[in-house]
């Protein structure tokens, strides 16, 4: 039978893999800006088309990872056991960052292709975005919908 982790353990796995997500976009978005000459910015300069592009995917993926977030996010409510809900948490969890992280990216590599600082200011927005939905004792036990006892479980870890 597979041994699984204990609730602290458990919760130190979905900090690293949110961190290690969140990270990974910051440091490709660093590189690039510091890769472009702050002279070949452009502001809002808006001729092509393909500035948009980022723009279009936040509004469109984000609410989708919203949605698929909260859909999955059920299947974790349901278990009995905490250690089974923070196990069941990870999976909506790291399909929201997956997607969220698919915008930054998108965003960043299209301010290389563009010079647009619009495009970057898009990817501050959703690694910002990122970093509050890091996951705190307080906000897992507010989606897991926890009991009094097992909120004190998760605080002690």
């Amino acid at each position: 039978m597979e041994q699984k982790p204990q609730i602290s353990g458990q919760l130190k796995i979905i900090r690293i893999i949110h961190f290690a997500i969140m990270i990974g976009s910051i440091i490709f978005g660093v590189l690039i800006f510091f890769m472009l000459s702050s002279s070949d910015y452009a502001i809002m300069e808006t001729d092509s088309p393909l500035v948009y592009v980022p723009i279009l995917a936040a509004v469109v993926l984000v609410p989708i990872a919203h949605i698929m977030f909260t859909q999955k996010l059920k299947e974790a409510v349901k278990q009995d056991e905490l250690r089974d809900k923070l196990f069941n948490f990870q999976t909506p969890q790291i399909i929201r960052l997956a997607l969220l992280e698919a915008v930054a990216l998108l965003a960043i590599v299209t301010c290389l292709l563009t010079n647009n600082m619009l495009n970057f200011i898009t990817f501050i927005v959703v690694v910002g975005y990122m970093g509050i939905l890091f996951p705190t004792s307080s906000r897992l036990a507010e989606y897991l919908q926890l009991s009094k006892e097992d909120r004190e479980k998760l605080e002690a870890g």
